[in-house]
């Protein structure tokens, strides 16, 4: 498999079944593939190799880490749209082990997609556009350089309501 490229894997469910994830998917504000993917991690944890078994639980710990930061400073004060890079900032200061522990054997790309898309889905925000183009900000180069790039945020649509 090429590097930082993750397989693809189809999977038949029954109806019921389908809908259940559906509902859960819906309920978490996730994708059914999001989803899906979440339950076979947790689900095969103690069937991995010792190998990568430390690097799984180091990258499911971080993912929760990122969440509850996002949460913590989206809920602190006025929005601040460099959300993203600010949690990865506390990342780098205060779990910068941890992180690394999560990135050993090179998936430092795919986890920083994957913490940047659960960063967005954990305060409900939505990327900035201008034109209709994502606007993605140079990070600055500071300290371990855990990303060069990242997406400025909006806060949650609020839904009108007659």
């Amino acid at each position: 498999m090429p590097r930082g490229k993750l397989p693809y894997v189809l999977v038949s469910l029954r109806p019921a079944y389908l809908e259940a994830l559906e509902r859960r998917a819906q309920s978490l504000d996730m994708t059914i593939a999001e989803v899906a993917a979440h339950l076979l991690t947790v689900e095969l944890q103690n069937d991995l190799k010792e190998e990568d078994r430390g690097r799984a639980e180091a990258e499911l710990e971080i993912i929760g880490i990122a969440e509850r930061v996002a949460r913590d400073i989206a809920n602190s004060g006025p929005w601040d749209p460099h959300l993203t890079l600010k949690v990865f900032d506390t990342i780098e200061q205060e779990h910068l082990a941890l992180y690394q522990r999560a990135i050993a054997g090179g998936s430092q790309r795919d986890l920083n997609r994957r913490l940047g898309r659960r960063i967005r889905e954990a305060t409900n925000a939505v990327a900035s556009t201008v034109n209709d183009k994502v606007i993605v900000k140079d990070a600055p180069r500071r300290g371990s350089g855990l990303i060069s790039r990242y997406t400025l945020l909006e806060p949650p649509q609020k839904t009108l309501t007659k």
